[in-house]
């Protein structure tokens, strides 16, 4: 990877429905040698695809949050990380360090719709959460 292949990520990252040949302007390269690049690029695994970002107030998803989950059972089963990637208000999930096992992001109508997501979470398998809400985000990305 050189500079120009970050520079044709960074433009990507930005507007992935940029065209090749807006990009190819933007980073002082051919069409074609655009091209090749950006299918190097995801071939290597460096893009790892394209994303449409939608604002979860458009699909009544109103509170935004970060929860922290702890567990006593170190052992953790397949059947949470099949709950995280079936839950629709479960944005992202990550396994952190320290006191907490995981850091999840949450995108859900409501603080009722939340509770229950909670609840889910303590009774099925034994989490102990602590929940912080978003009330305004500096700097966003995927």
């Amino acid at each position: 990877m050189d500079k120009i292949d970050y520079e044709i990520m960074k433009h990507l990252e930005k507007n992935a429905r940029i065209s090749i040949k807006e990009l190819s302007k933007k980073v002082n390269l051919s069409q074609p040698a655009v091209s090749v690049r950006m299918k190097r690029l995801e071939e290597t695994g460096c893009i790892r695809g394209y994303l449409t970002l939608i604002d979860p107030k458009t699909i009544n998803k109103n509170l935004i949050c970060i929860c922290l989950l702890s567990s006593k059972n170190k052992i953790i089963e397949q059947s949470f990380f099949d709950f995280v990637n079936q839950c629709e208000d479960i944005d992202e999930c990550h396994c952190v360090t320290g006191y907490y096992e995981f850091s999840l992001k949450i995108s859900t109508e409501s603080s009722f719709t939340l509770g229950v997501l909670l609840d889910t979470l303590r009774k099925k398998f034994g989490f102990k959460s602590v929940t912080y809400p978003i009330v305004k985000s500096i700097k966003e990305s995927i």
